[in-house]
């Protein structure tokens, strides 16, 4: 249950006003994956599919195009780095390098759907440059972010496994 609500908060905050791209999702995503069984890692997913609709459709009135698809496929690696990085191993500099891989990755994949949609840049090799520079000031932030929230929610998760730990061993 906790997840769900994890997953609902993270969600829910890109409904807020925020900077562009310093949201909790990558983080949310990287956490899910290292603790939520297998088959439930689509529950992240279907929150999050579901609320590009949303925002898509009711706050920022745009149709969905193409390179959404290359988002999806961002957030999908974060979920599977969480699940084959970070399962087994949650020491704190493990977690950060993680992140960096996640936040790099989604900008490559996310950007490259932005170039092949065509609809931005022209499909050249210095459009693709050109994408990926106008996306950097985006990746920043978004690594940022994705930093202070996995260390923020993967250290109240040990925290709280700590004092769980402790409060055992006391009435033990």
């Amino acid at each position: 249950m906790s997840f769900v609500l994890l997953v609902l908060a993270a969600v829910g905050m890109r409904f807020l006003p925020h900077v562009p791209n310093f949201t909790p999702i990558g983080a949310m995503l990287l956490f899910c994956g290292a603790w939520m069984g297998a088959k439930r890692l689509w529950i992240p997913m279907a929150a999050i599919i579901g609320s590009d609709f949303l925002l898509n459709g009711l706050v920022l009135h745009a149709a969905p195009n193409a390179d959404q698809y290359f988002q999806w496929a961002g957030w999908l690696v974060y979920l599977g780095l969480g699940y084959l990085l970070l399962r087994h191993s949650l020491k704190p500099l493990r977690i950060g390098g993680t992140t960096v891989l996640g936040a790099a990755a989604f900008f490559l994949i996310s950007n490259f759907g932005v170039w092949a949609a065509g609809v931005l840049y022209p499909r050249t090799g210095q459009g693709l440059a050109e994408c990926y520079v106008a996306g950097l000031p985006f990746a920043y932030r978004m690594a940022a972010g994705d930093l202070i929230y996995a260390a923020a929610i993967f250290g109240v998760y040990a925290w709280a496994r700590q004092r769980a730990a402790r409060r055992a061993a006391a009435t033990a």
